[in-house]
């Protein structure tokens, strides 16, 4: 897992050590595995955000996540009922105290967190995503270069799924620009105004006086 500029992405890097000893035997190494592997990494990544505590501390902490929160928005509820129980099938530790301390359902920090929509142009796991955290909490992404063409695919494929979606105006302007100015806290340049052309006939008329 790796913090990048933008946000947190899950990968591997064999650099760090983080390659998974199964992507590094035969043909598994052209990562066939290694694309469900990193969604599954990042999804284990955003339980330990939530039950750490660290969003209750800190509300106003903004972390995109890539690929649209991988596995969350799919399993949304799996995720809300299922750790609502937290604690209920366990009788060696009481962990029902965490659910106490949290104060909201686990399921409500997930949706915390932003989201860009960097899923190849799919249009299916864009619509979850949108649903997922709302328009508000999702933006624009590509994962360009890493396509087959060096980068053009995945942008025009995710514009094609965003515009696809026949999303009301409004959230469109959001997820294309509008959430990334609002966090980054960008000012777009205002045009200058055009200056009123002078009025001929008045100025005719005032000669006519004279």
């Amino acid at each position: 897992m790796r913090l990048h500029r933008s946000g947190l992405h899950p990968g591997e890097d064999d650099r760090l050590g983080e390659t998974p000893p199964f992507e590094r035997v035969g043909l598994l190494h052209v990562r066939m595995a290694g694309e469900q592997g990193i969604e599954a990494a990042a999804g284990a990544l955003w339980v330990a955000l939530v039950f750490s505590g660290m969003l209750e501390k800190l509300p106003n902490l903004k972390i995109i996540t890539h690929h649209l929160g991988a596995m969350a928005p799919f399993f949304d509820e799996r995720i809300g009922y299922g750790m609502d129980q937290l604690g209920t099938r366990t009788s060696d530790e009481d962990y029902t105290v965490i659910l106490k301390r949290m104060g909201r359902r686990p399921v409500d920090f997930f949706r915390m967190f932003y989201a860009d929509t960097s899923v190849n142009g799919s249009k299916s796991a864009t619509r979850c995503g949108l649903d997922f955290y709302g328009a508000d909490h999702v933006l624009f992404g590509t994962d360009c270069p890493f396509d087959p063409e060096g980068g053009p695919l995945f942008i025009r494929e995710v514009i094609k799924a965003i515009d696809g979606l026949r999303l009301k105006e409004d959230d469109r302007r959001k997820v294309y620009f509008g959430n990334a100015i609002r966090m980054l806290r960008l000012e777009l340049p205002v045009p200058k105004a055009k200056a009123s052309p002078k009025p001929r006939r008045a100025a005719k008329k005032a000669k006519k006086r004279k």
